[in-house]
């Protein structure tokens, strides 16, 4: 392998991306990758948010306008993925975070 004369690069990646798959396992390349922790906190919430509300339906335990808190939640919490903001928490980042005087 030399860098300088270009000669292995080819092979030496392809070693690395074994190694990786080996370990790791392969990554599709059309999913999308998580980067950040707070994704996978968001997404973590969402998926415990419909797994009570499909256990809640299950059981039929609650009426359904109750249980649908648990979706709402799920598609808060979603929606802080894309970007989607309500006016109620850019008030509630604004009035936790600045010392707003008289």
């Amino acid at each position: 392998m030399s860098a300088h004369r270009r000669e292995g690069l080819v092979e030496l990646l392809e070693r690395i991306e074994q190694e990786l798959d080996a370990t790791y396992g392969s990554l599709d390349p059309d999913l999308p990758l998580l980067t950040r922790a707070r994704h996978q906190s968001a997404l973590n919430a969402a998926a415990k948010e419909l797994a009570a509300f499909r256990e809640l339906r299950a059981t039929n335990s609650v009426p359904v306008s109750i249980a649908a808190v648990h979706l709402r939640s799920a598609v808060h919490e979603l929606e802080t993925l894309v970007g989607a903001v309500d006016v109620e928490d850019v008030l509630t980042r604004v009035f936790s975070t600045f010392c707003v005087g008289k």
